[in-house]
């Protein structure tokens, strides 16, 4: 609480309104008393009128230094000042024992208008240094911190704002006024106005999700390797300030990028919804296999008990003839061959039942063969002969480089081979589906070379993934591989071929597979394990 309160209007023909030289005579400045608070009126502390330049009371000198230094004065007050103060009634504890002049300029001309002299209550001091670092505090918290900040104008112009806050909405330095209908994305403008609306008229605070026209970059790239870029998302927050007539006077506005939230949200739902789907497809092979297994199995199971009926039956004739002492008549009679044809029948539907089932597993693994080129990158003095030679009977194409060099030429021949665009060789291109590749080998060993593939692949010189197994005998390293390079892990025996024929159809859209290698050769004994970057 002030104890007093004075203000000083300086007359509009004052020339020295602006600070001048001091060789300059001082000109004349007029000063009238336009109201005070606490002091009665006529009262010797609070002089009607007077002239700066050439009148002297306590107000002179620092009306003087506020309008020369332009910034608010924090003067001591007087012993004499004091006494005039002693038969006015004090409006706090005790008597005042320091006055601030604030000079009140003009925004247009930089010049003084009038000066506001308050007295200070001893128990509320003013500390100029407090409340100017205060502010400085505030100002950086303003400037570093990652939400958008501004003041706004009840027409939406923008009184102060922080950087972050411009750069969102393209408000350019200098400029006051927002374009919301070229900021926001299409369909956005009508909800923000619509909102904004609101806070004015029902004075409540509101908060929205918006989007605007700014592209974001995310965090990760996408399965090809490529940037991912969208639109970015606001959560805007206004609140209302109100005047002493209850209008709202200002707006706060708060502006908070959820770009990445919302990225990851979508990210976080595409892979809910793959693994549902997954799931789904999983229930589905699960059913079918259960119908189509029940069906032979319902047969076996009929036919074996038909066997074991039979089989009695015809243990139990044979004692009915030996009991009776017709052993004789049994060596002359005819015996009832038919239990054993039925035997037999049964025993051969066993049989053709699970056969059938063979034919239909083995014509799918053919066809999954039909088109799969592989190309075996091993030195030629250690290259598994045993598993190309299977491969080949199998009836895969098979290819063979005896180092990382010559696989990756021969990889530059292949329809994944893209480099810089040049499209001037029409040499038909050759098809590969997978890469059997030796980890251990001269010129170029075979991490180097799966290093170098997938660098190509992320700098586009090669379309789509390249499928790639390692082969190698070195189980402790096969180990550290493992833990860096692969997802899944399926154990099975390399020269099981057609295992491997069923995984190329696989590897055409995942090379996340690992095999371990144990051939009956010992000198092929290994591990086959998929590899990736």
């Amino acid at each position: 609480m002030r104890l007093f309160v004075l203000l000083y209007s300086v007359a509009e023909t004052s020339e020295a309104s602006n600070p001048l030289p001091q060789t300059t005579p001082s000109p004349s400045v007029p000063c009238s008393l336009e109201g005070s608070v606490g002091i009665p009126e006529g009262h010797s502390i609070a002089p009607s009128t007077f002239d700066i330049a050439y009148d002297q009371n306590w107000l002179t000198e620092p009306f003087k230094e506020a309008m020369d230094k332009i910034e608010t004065i924090f003067v001591p007050l007087g012993s004499e000042v004091k006494q005039k103060l002693g038969g006015i009634k004090c409006r706090g504890f005790g008597e005042p024992t320091h006055v601030v002049v604030c000079p009140l300029m003009d925004s247009d001309t930089q010049s003084v208008l009038a000066f506001l002299v308050l007295a200070l209550n001893p128990r509320r001091p003013y500390d100029i240094k407090i409340i100017k670092k205060s502010q400085a505090n505030f100002a950086r918290f303003a400037t570093r911190t990652p939400v958008g900040l501004a003041i706004l104008a009840v027409d939406g112009t923008a009184l102060s704002a922080n950087d972050l806050w411009r750069s969102q909405t393209k408000l350019d330095v200098g400029s006051s006024k927002v374009n919301w209908e070229g900021v926001l994305m299409p369909g956005e403008f009508e909800s923000v106005m619509r909102t904004w609306a609101e806070v004015v008229e029902e004075k409540k605070a509101r908060t929205l999700h918006t989007r605007i026209d700014k592209p974001w970059k995310a965090p990760e790239l996408n399965i090809d390797g490529e940037e991912q870029w969208t639109e970015s998302h606001l959560i805007l927050a206004m609140y209302p300030d109100l005047d002493n007539e209850g209008n709202v006077s200002t707006i706060m506005s708060c502006i908070t990028d959820i770009s990445e939230l919302k990225w990851s949200e979508n990210q976080l739902r595409a892979r809910m919804e793959q693994a549902l789907e997954m799931k789904k497809q999983q229930e589905r092979f699960i059913d079918m296999t259960s119908h189509e297994m029940r069906n032979p199995l319902s047969a076996l199971i009929g036919c074996a008990d038909e066997i074991l009926f039979s089989l009695h039956e015809y243990k139990d004739s044979i004692k009915q003839f030996i009991g009776a002492g017709k052993i004789r008549e049994l060596l002359s009679a005819e015996l009832p061959t038919y239990l054993i044809d039925d035997a037999i029948e049964a025993t051969d539907t066993i049989i053709t039942v699970p056969c059938i089932k063979k034919r239909i597993i083995d014509d799918i693994l053919t066809l999954s063969r039909l088109d799969s080129n592989l190309l075996v990158v091993s030195p030629e003095a250690s290259q598994p002969k045993v598993l190309v030679k299977s491969l080949r009977k199998e009836g895969f194409a098979v290819i063979v480089a005896n180092h990382g060099d010559e696989a990756l030429e021969f990889l530059k021949e292949t329809e994944f081979w893209v480099g810089d665009g040049d499209q001037g060789s029409s040499k038909p291109k050759r098809k590969l589906n997978l890469i059997l590749m030796d980890l251990e080998m001269p010129v170029m060993d075979g991490i180097t070379c799966v290093k170098q593939i997938r660098r190509w692949e992320r700098e586009g010189m090669i379309k789509g993934h390249v499928p790639i197994i390692a082969v190698t005998a070195n189980a402790r390293r096969i180990e550290r591989l493992v833990r860096r390079y692969h997802e899944n892990r399926i154990e099975t025996p390399a020269t099981d071929t057609r295992t491997l024929g069923a995984r190329t159809a696989d590897l055409r859209t995942s090379d996340t597979i690992q095999a371990d290698s144990n051939t009956q050769n010992g000198s092929q004994a290994g591990r086959i394990t998929g590899l990736k970057d």
